[in-house]
Order: structure tokens, then C-alpha cells, then sequence
């Protein structure tokens, strides 16, 4: 199952002035064989603030790895 997303956020504001996040985020999620468990990868590039009034820009890139466990965890066992 592939995904993505973007993503526009304001986290901090400094002097009156506020401080953009924006992302962009594409993942893949890959079933793990003979469960209902899966592998979860996302990549995401996005940037921080501005270039403006002594302010800063930050680009940044984002690797992230999930593991999703599923299946007996909450399975009511049957006994014969």
C-alpha cells in the first residue's frame, strides 16, 4: 500500500512573526509473509522558517522505519 501526504505547519512564533513547516511525505507499507503484521517506510523532505528579518531557513530529508504488530495479541484463545 503505497501513501503520502503533505503537510503545511505553524509551530513557533518569534517577534510577531511566524515560523512555516511544510512537508511533503511518501511511504510504503509491506505486509510481513503469513501475518497480519506489516513493515512500514516513510521518506519525507520538508523545510523550516524563511530567509527573512534575521531569520533562518532549515531543509531537512526524514527516513522512517515502523514495524505493526498484529494478529493473536488480543485473540480470545479457544481450548479443547
Amino acid at each position: 500500500m503505497l501513501r503520502e501526504s503533505i503537510t503545511i505547519l505553524v509551530f513557533l512564533e518569534i517577534n510577531n512573526q511566524r515560523i512555516n513547516n511544510s512537508s511533503v511525505s511518501f511511504g510504503v507499507s509491506l505486509p510481513v509473509e503469513n501475518t497480519f503484521s506489516a513493515i512500514n517506510v516513510t521518506y519525507s523532505y520538508g523545510q523550516k522558517g524563511k530567509i527573512s528579518n534575521g531569520l533562518i531557513k532549515e531543509n531537512y530529508h526524514k527516513i522512517s522505519l515502523n514495524l505493526c504488530l498484529d494478529g493473536i495479541w488480543f485473540v480470545k484463545r479457544k481450548f479443547e
